[in-house]
């Protein structure tokens, strides 16, 4: 992994800022001094040792536009994931509320599939939202090796619903849902990054139309009405997913190679039928997910869980 010249420099800024660990101790101050200012650091390693609130920061695990994410260690909690984020300007109001936003609907939301943020806090210069570790690898690294096996599928996803179903429940629209938001291990999943997500109880920032989610993978209305998109939004671009893991790909030709144009179609064209690309499975299955793809939202199913469980006795008949 390779960290951008930006990042690096706002992290080495933080590095300088955090205690070491172990604290105290003539041996350990030197060890600090020398880590800081001598030895030089890896982007994996660029954080390593640092403390902040009992987290002891171990390596890096990756970085995004948001911020940098780390795995960390603590006494109580175990293995954890910092994200650290730059800090905003005073009068940044948007900035601001999107970390707290962020870091409170992962408190909000309780249910195994949702990662869970444990608490989050703010330094001088940077801001720090300590989550569970969800170990494995992205449902979309997984899928670039093809379709899942049926078993495979039927085992994963009820929980992905029911997970979406519960942040619903709060009264959050993730608004990203793509297979990279997925981190899949040996027998569950956990949905990440609500960073986008509307959430009823704060609706300061979604005043606008701008555009939010990913083009593959959002529903029309994101692009037509995006600060008014509900559940029925996430039942489309779960669909999708559910589409892409039983079939290998998408159900729109994406033809061009502009990904712009490829939306603009989708708001014309209904999705491919699923028996359209595997006659093998069954038609009751084939006619739910037509159901979760329609293009109105007032078409789909009530809610994620009735579309899933409809989706699950299909193939289950």
């Amino acid at each position: 992994m390779i960290l951008e010249p930006k990042a690096r420099e706002f992290l080495k800024k933080v590095r300088e800022s955090l205690p070491m660990t172990p604290p105290g101790g003539l041996v350990a101050k030197l060890s600090s001094f020398v880590r800081k200012d001598s030895s030089p650091l890896s982007d994996e390693t660029i954080l390593q040792g640092c403390q902040i609130r009992g987290y002891v920061i171990d390596k890096t695990l990756g970085a995004g536009a948001a911020g940098v994410v780390f795995l960390a260690h603590h006494s109580e909690h175990g293995e954890v994931a910092v994200k650290v984020l730059v800090k905003p300007d005073h009068n940044d109001e948007v900035s601001w509320a999107l970390f707290k936003r962020e870091a409170s609907i992962g408190q909000a939301i309780e249910h195994p599939a949702v990662l869970k943020t444990l608490e989050f806090c703010t330094t001088d210069i940077a801001l720090f939202i300590f989550m569970e570790y969800a170990a494995g690898t992205s449902l979309g690294a997984q899928l670039k090796s093809g379709p899942l096996p049926l078993d495979r599928f039927l085992q994963l996803f009820p929980s992905f619903a029911a997970g979406l179903q519960a942040a619903h429940e709060e009264g959050v629209v993730h608004r990203d849902l793509k297979p990279d938001n997925v981190m899949v291990s040996q027998d569950s999943l956990k949905i990440l990054d609500f960073g986008m997500a509307r959430w009823s109880q704060d609706e300061s920032l979604t005043l606008t139309n701008q555009f939010k989610g990913t083009i593959n993978y959002c529903s029309p209305e994101q692009v037509t009405e995006s600060k008014s998109v509900g559940p029925e939004s996430d039942q489309f671009s779960f669909g999708l997913i559910c589409f892409e893991a039983l079939t290998g790909r998408l159900p729109y030709p994406m033809s061009s190679k502009n990904p712009l144009m490829n939306l603009m179609e989708r708001l014309d064209q209904d999705a491919l039928r699923l028996r359209e690309i595997d006659a093998s499975f069954p038609a009751q299955a084939e006619e739910v997910l037509a159901r979760m793809l329609e293009r109105e939202p007032q078409k789909r199913f009530p809610s994620v869980a009735q579309s899933f469980a409809a989706l699950e006795q299909s193939f289950r008949e």
